[in-house]
């Protein structure tokens, strides 16, 4: 792995979910510490920033999860093209047997 995934994998995480815990955190501490006037409008804020932080990272995941299923769809209807057979059945009878010319 060189140093620039290195890098990239504790950000993502971070963003992923670190960015999330730090909103919901900030919703509970608004909860026990803000005035009340504004204390339920902070958690709200907050909280609601969290869960839709989550969410847009789960919908973007199976996004590419999509992605990958549709490359995986595309390489065994490439593999049927060439070979004549899906890529999880058995070839056929007479594909296994090599074919013979008549010479006259």
């Amino acid at each position: 792995m060189d140093a620039r995934a290195r890098l990239a994998r504790p950000t993502v995480f971070f963003f992923r979910y670190g960015l999330a815990a730090i909103f919901f955190v900030m919703g509970f501490a608004s909860l026990l510490f803000a005035p009340p006037a504004s204390r339920y409008e902070g958690f709200s804020m907050c909280v609601g920033s969290a869960l839709s932080i989550l969410l847009l990272n789960f919908l973007f995941r199976m996004g590419a999860k999509g992605d990958h299923d549709r490359d995986a769809e595309e390489a065994a209807r490439d593999f049927y093209a060439r070979h004549g057979h899906w890529p999880d059945e058995a070839p056929p009878a007479d594909a296994r047997q090599p074919r013979r010319t008549h010479a006259s």
